[in-house]
């Protein structure tokens, strides 16, 4: 469906909806890196001098701020 097959008032009502969706993200973005603002300059600190790190040194590194959930095991269908 092109813009043109509709109204110029439901286009308008579509953009607010998009806005706001957007915007939502965006503050629940800023809420979660404020939230977790310690934990990324550590990881920060530590990508600058590492350059890499591997999952389970990330998963150390964030269980000392936070707790997180046991790692799931692929178990693969047979």
């Amino acid at each position: 469906m092109t813009r043109s097959e509709y109204s110029e008032e439901i286009a308008a009502r579509i953009d607010a909806q998009v806005r706001s969706i957007v915007e939502h993200c965006y503050d629940e973005a800023r809420r979660i890196v404020r939230e977790n603002r310690v934990v990324i300059d550590r990881l920060v600190d530590l990508l600058i001098e590492k350059e890499t790190i591997d999952g389970e040194e990330f998963r150390q590194i964030v269980a000392e701020y936070t707790d997180i959930p046991e790692k799931e095991q692929y178990t693969p269908q047979l």
